[in-house]
């Protein structure tokens, strides 16, 4: 099993946790499989590990074909934007998304830094979430 630090602005990462949001979209391919598990780390001003949630699925796609996931228009012209020009648009499907009660530390997750846009973690790290 692999597990993935994403780094998210709040308004991505609240509607992940609402359940608004069904997939999380990147530029390039993560190399992820269903039942994979996704940290989530929101960047300033929060800057700590919210939650986590389980790969559902990855899916490679087309610009247009990753924007029509994305249910809310206003949403959606946003990840066009966000996916115009990228050479391999990747939809990360969402699965059974939970916020900490308390949000972790980087150290706690075993990053030393802030990930640009996502880095690969220890599975060790899972330890935290469910002891």
């Amino acid at each position: 099993m692999r597990c993935v630090l994403f780094s998210l602005r709040s308004h991505h990462a609240d509607r992940i946790f609402s359940g608004e949001k069904h997939a999380e979209f990147r530029r390039n391919r993560v190399h992820l499989q269903v039942g994979d598990h996704a940290f989530v780390y929101q960047t300033r001003p929060v800057a700590l590990v919210t939650g986590i949630f389980v790969v559902g699925g990855v899916l490679p796609a087309t610009p247009s074909a990753i924007a029509a996931l994305e249910p809310d228009p206003c949403e959606r012209e946003a990840v066009t934007r966000y996916v115009v020009g990228a050479r391999n648009p990747t939809a990360i499907l969402v699965q059974d998304p939970r916020r900490f009660a308390r949000p972790l530390e980087l150290a706690e997750v075993g990053a030393a830094r802030a990930p640009q846009s996502y880095q690969y973690i220890s599975a060790d790290s899972l330890d935290v979430v469910f002891s």
